[in-house]
């Protein structure tokens, strides 16, 4: 079977955002394509805190959520940038902050008491064509605290192409895209019903 690597495109975007208390960035993802599937690769955040006389007490823990949402409402669109120097190549995903949001499948859950946090997905949360992916990173300031979030995404973009069948079903000699390599699978050759029963 001939392998061979195939390319994507990186993006990704930054935030940095500064309230007082205790805030939740939420950050969605849209895929409206039709062939084009999103794999989110990498997100990192972390909290700083302004001087100030309000005594801590665990405001640092930041919580990730990730989740599939099932019906979205656009909001405002944030910069997205190509990682892949030199490429002209303009991202698919549409990444914004939502108006509104309902329907969440909750895919990943986790605290990070330091303040920091940097988590390496290495492709595995998969967007197909047609779903939502929503990221939320909620801080625990003190209502009177005044501090700053910063957040980057990091995800690939890929052309995902299925087996096509003719009228026999059996698959032709297309590409398809297995997460990592481009491989061209063998078509599946049916006997000769009429062949073997005039041998007999």
């Amino acid at each position: 079977m001939d392998r061979k690597t195939a390319p994507r495109e990186f993006f990704s975007l930054v935030e940095i955002d500064e309230e007082t208390g205790p805030q939740t960035m939420s950050i969605s993802f849209e895929n409206l394509s039709e062939g084009t599937t999103m794999f989110l690769e990498r997100i990192a955040a972390g909290i700083s805190f302004t001087d100030s006389t309000i005594p801590r007490d665990y405001e640092e823990t930041l919580t990730l959520n990730i989740s599939r949402v099932e019906n979205l409402t656009p909001g405002t669109f944030v910069p997205v940038r190509n990682l892949n120097l030199g490429s002209q190549v303009r991202n698919t995903i549409r990444a914004g902050f939502p108006a509104g949001f309902s329907g969440l499948f909750p895919l990943w859950a986790s605290k990070h008491p330091s303040g920091e946090l940097d988590l390496d997905f290495q492709g595995r949360i998969i967007v197909p064509p047609g779903i939502n992916l929503l990221v939320s990173i909620t801080d625990n300031r003190a209502p009177q605290r005044v501090g700053s979030v910063a957040v980057t995404v990091i995800w690939s973009e890929a052309q995902v192409r299925g087996p096509e069948r003719d009228g026999n079903c059996h698959p032709r000699a297309r590409k398809i895209y297995d997460g990592q390599r481009v491989y061209m699978p063998s078509a599946r050759r049916e006997p000769d019903h009429a062949s073997s029963e005039g041998g007999k």
